[in-house]
């Protein structure tokens, strides 16, 4: 029975998990929401998911028909290695959030970015060379080894889930999307929770993989499917109806460039040659700290000027700026 609700949970998953990736690419694509920041970290984090979704799918039909299935050293790789891309996407996620609610997070990215690099480099040892076929670790310092790596991976996504959705609460405003960033984490944190746990059970041996995928109650299928559930359902209510819609009832109008309806939006509101300078990149989807970087200028100046933009163009986020430009059609 329980193998059975695993098996569905999976394959709903992945077709949620599908369709919410087609979705996203769809919009990335579009040159509406293209230079999203928000929507390319949101298709990472979901295409990281599908696949480890799938992975976990086949390994787990065949340990149910075949019982025990060996795994190969490029599956175990590729299944940590997708793990940590997928909590590292879901960091960017709530990130750019915030970014996309108009306000700089006071956290740097790069730190969280080269922690990541490192983690990838340090699941090498460990699952191509440390583990056997069923993900037993070697006794010995091979053994001590995994346990500290898998500790440090555990404690960091934890620890740094935590810290962005409280920054990210304190800062957005939108409802739906506090929900939203609210449930995801909750899911992404009992899925690092449960797989940590589970996978120092099963390099100490007290736990075998058959037992883990067809005896366990695992409930990552669980999880997967609601992570992309309401990924799915943010992705359309959030960006993909009031934009990609709006776009099509404009009919056959001869479409202006982006960079004329911002030389156009920036002319009739009166904005100075710096302001307009933020404006575009704010527009591109760039963050204070790069905006500051290719304008050298200090991000607390970056600030100013974006405080006065969006009081010259009577807005409070950078989704209100894309729509503003969107729907300037001429002086």
């Amino acid at each position: 029975m329980n193998t059975t609700i695993i098996f569905l949970a999976y394959v709903f998953a992945g077709f949620v998990g599908f369709s919410a990736v087609a979705l996203v690419m769809l919009l990335i694509k579009h040159k509406d929401v293209g230079k999203s920041q928000l929507m390319k970290a949101m298709c990472g984090f979901m295409l990281s998911s599908f696949l480890l979704g799938i992975i976990y799918f086949v390994t787990d039909c065949l340990d149910t028909l075949y019982g025990g299935h060996p795994y190969s050293a490029p599956v175990r790789l590729a299944d940590m290695w997708l793990f940590i891309i997928m909590g590292y996407f879901w960091l960017k996620v709530i990130r750019t959030s915030v970014i996309e609610e108009g306000m700089e997070p006071d956290d740097p990215e790069k730190p969280v970015k080269v922690s990541v690099i490192v983690l990838l480099a340090l699941a090498v040892p460990e699952y191509v060379f440390f583990m056997d076929p069923y993900y037993y670790v070697y006794p010995g310092w091979p053994r001590s080894y995994s346990y500290i790596v898998e500790t440090i991976m555990f404690c960091f996504f934890i620890v740094f889930d935590i810290i962005y959705i409280f920054k990210a609460f304190c800062r957005i405003k939108n409802r739906g999307t506090c929900i939203y960033l609210l449930i995801v984490t909750a899911a992404v944190m009992a899925n690092s929770i449960w797989n940590g746990v589970a996978t120092l059970w099963v390099i100490k041996g007290s736990l075998t993989i058959e037992t883990w995928n067809t005896q366990v109650n695992d409930p990552t299928a669980v999880l997967l499917l609601i992570i992309n559930v309401m990924t799915l359902i943010f992705v359309f209510y959030h960006d993909f109806s009031p934009v990609y819609f709006r776009h099509r009832e404009e009919g056959e109008k001869e479409e202006l460039s982006d960079e004329e309806r911002l030389e156009i939006l920036a002319e009739n509101r009166r904005l100075t040659k710096r302001e307009k300078e933020v404006m575009v990149l704010a527009f591109e989807g760039c963050s204070y700290e790069e905006m500051a970087e290719q304008l050298f200028i200090s991000k607390y100046t970056v600030k100013r000027h974006m405080h006065n933009i969006y009081e010259k163009l009577e807005i409070s986020t950078r989704m209100d700026l894309v729509n503003q430009v969107k729907t300037t059609n001429g002086p």
